[in-house]
């Protein structure tokens, strides 16, 4: 188990001494920052899209609100104009 151990900690120093020196050389930098710059814009693109989708979310969720509001202050009055109407008594079997 020790010797198993002491092999990764080995292979991760190996690996980040390689990664450090893999610095020194120009076009590995460049690369990347381009990386990195093309990651970052990804990202605000993306935060981008969340945000429109959720303020059409928030739009739709407004409206519907509005109809359901109106939808309950209309459904006394068009009771009420089917009773008129149609001389309809619920308590009245017929």
């Amino acid at each position: 188990m020790k010797k198993s151990s002491k092999l990764w900690r080995n292979v991760m120093i190996g690996a980040a001494i390689g990664a450090a020196i893999s610095l020194f050389d120009r076009d590995v930098r460049a690369s990347l920052w381009q990386h990195r710059t093309d990651g970052i814009r990804q990202l605000r693109q993306r935060i981008q899209q969340y945000r429109q989708s959720l303020e059409s979310l928030r739009e739709d969720v407004i409206f519907t609100a509005e109809k359901i509001k109106e939808i309950a202050e209309k459904t006394p009055e068009i009771i009420e104009i089917l009773k008129e109407t149609y001389s309809w008594n619920p308590q009245t079997k017929k």
